[in-house]
């Protein structure tokens, strides 16, 4: 599979979308666990989600998980980080998915409310990697043998970003940050900025190779303490006459509750989606879709059920993965 490093910066959730009225799907898993890890353990609800995850029966090529993977308010230590990667990998949960296919983007829980931040980081990258630093799991690399994953390089102005990636297929550009939520964290110039760099530059690069549509996943919405350095640049950048007709869609967890709402009034073409927090809901599914007659595309939005019945449903007490706590 194609990897590569890229530093164009500092210099220095069941329903299958087929093909339909000549309508070309990309799927993809997208998966936001609530801060409130214990208590997912505890139900046994994220081995269940996954067991059910089945790549081919379902139709999608990837899956993407928004953060927060650990209660915000324990302290950090590494098996906060192992534990979520052995779950993930374990062989009783990864029946119907490729490791390789699960991506993985950082949450304020397991980044600037840790007691080292550094020392975090350090393990955030161990476990779930980005491919230039792989992890043992092979995560965030691709089973698609004809895409290429690129990934933003970590500098010494910019260390928080090298978690980045991006992808390029059929016209569809898909671009993971680093973009926290808990208010401001104080290296929003940088860090932040870097973020929008980075989606800038897989833009320009892809436009002139058909790109259409883009769908950027992260853990925070583009506003609040990110507006200033991604939401108002991002926004303005989409209203150019290069990119007035691209479509796309910003997803993101953090709020921990569904809405499908508009970031810019002014731009129809832009959507943002914040996912249920993952002990509540399953995991959604999101189509990118072409309309070959109208030459147009679109997102489905499928939310597999919605909210769960209850807090913890019956019969899903059990442990796939191990635990130090």
């Amino acid at each position: 599979m194609g990897q590569r490093e890229n530093n164009p910066i500092d210099g220095g959730d069941d329903k299958a979308i087929g093909e339909a009225n000549n309508s070309k799907a990309n799927k993809q898993a997208l998966y936001e666990a609530n801060n409130k890890n214990e208590d997912n353990q505890l139900c046994g609800i994220w081995g269940r989600q996954l067991r059910q995850l089945d790549q081919e029966q379902m139709g999608f090529k990837f899956m993407v998980h928004v953060g927060d993977i650990k209660y915000g308010e324990t302290p950090c230590y590494e098996s906060s980080f192992s534990d979520v990667a052995d779950m993930f990998s374990h062989e009783s949960n990864a029946i119907h998915y490729d490791l390789r296919d699960s991506f993985f983007v950082p949450g304020d829980n397991e980044f600037q409310d840790c007691q080292d931040v550094d020392q975090a980081w350090k393990w955030w990258m161990k476990y779930f990697g980005n491919g230039v630093v792989p992890n043992t799991n092979g995560f965030s690399t691709l089973s698609d043998p004809n895409i290429t994953v690129e990934y933003q390089n970590s500098t010494l102005l910019r260390p928080y970003n090298g978690g980045n990636f991006a992808f390029y297929t059929d016209g569809v550009l898909f671009v993971g940050v680093n973009q926290v939520g808990g208010g401001i964290v104080g290296d929003e110039a940088s860090r932040v900025d870097g973020n929008y760099k980075w989606v800038k530059y897989n833009m320009d690069t892809h436009l002139s190779r058909g790109m259409r549509a883009i769908v950027v996943f992260a853990h925070a919405s583009m506003g609040s303490a990110r507006q200033t350095y991604f939401g108002a640049p991002f926004m303005s950048l989409l209203k150019t006459n290069a990119y007035s007709r691209i479509k796309a869609l910003y997803i993101h967890g953090d709020g921990h509750t569904f809405s499908n709402y508009s970031p810019d009034g002014t731009n129809s073409n832009l959507t943002s989606v914040q996912v249920d927090a993952g002990q509540f809901a399953n995991p959604i599914i999101i189509s990118v879709l072409h309309d070959a007659v109208a030459d147009d595309f679109s997102f489905d939005i499928d939310r597999r059920g919605g909210l769960y019945s209850g807090d913890c449903p019956a019969g899903n007490i059990d442990k796939t993965w191990s635990s130090d706590y």
